[in-house]
């Protein structure tokens, strides 16, 4: 999470550890793959593609097919 997390009206989600990395969205990615042992991701914009990428990166290829699960989806929503 970044420090602007914590000022979006939305607010933060409960969780029992923080970590803040930086001061704008995006900041935290590379925190964040570092932390993470598996990651899932459904559509998303350009910063969870970026986030996968270093995520594949960190990790040998024959890992990733229990490591890494991605689906693209469309958006029909506003």
């Amino acid at each position: 999470m970044t420090s602007q997390a914590l000022r979006v009206r939305a607010g933060v989600f409960a969780c029992d550890k923080k970590i803040i990395v930086g001061e704008r969205f995006g900041d935290e990615s590379e925190a964040f793959v570092a932390y993470i042992d598996g990651m899932i991701r459904i559509g998303g914009g350009p910063q969870s593609r970026r986030e996968v990428e270093l995520f594949k990166a960190l990790h040998p290829a024959p890992e990733l097919s229990r490591r890494l699960l991605e689906e693209e989806v469309d958006w029909y929503g506003k």
